[in-house]
């Protein structure tokens, strides 16, 4: 391997290796958060709202999704029927 090759691995990799490491961490960290979360706000609230809460939410975000896909299917359409590139309505 020629030396600049080698000196930019020397700089990249530990780059990497971080943003790997910072990752894994929160991939820990945030479902870990999430349930002490649920935990706390059940404990003061009571089991019952707390799941009526997460339940809410979860029918709020798929009726988002929903709405965003149709949204961007019309648009997409729109774009096709018009004889443009439809990457950009994506």
């Amino acid at each position: 391997m020629p030396r600049d090759a080698q000196r930019v691995m020397l700089r990249v990799f530990p780059t990497r290796m971080l943003f790997g490491m910072l990752i894994i961490l929160l991939l820990l960290v945030v479902p870990a958060a999430e349930i002490a979360v649920f935990v706390e706000v059940g404990s003061r609230i009571g089991v019952g709202a707390t799941l009526l809460l997460v339940v809410a939410s979860a029918v709020v975000g798929i009726w988002l999704v929903r709405a965003q896909g149709f949204a961007t299917a019309t648009r997409v359409q729109a774009m096709i029927a018009r004889g443009e590139s439809p990457a950009m309505g994506m």
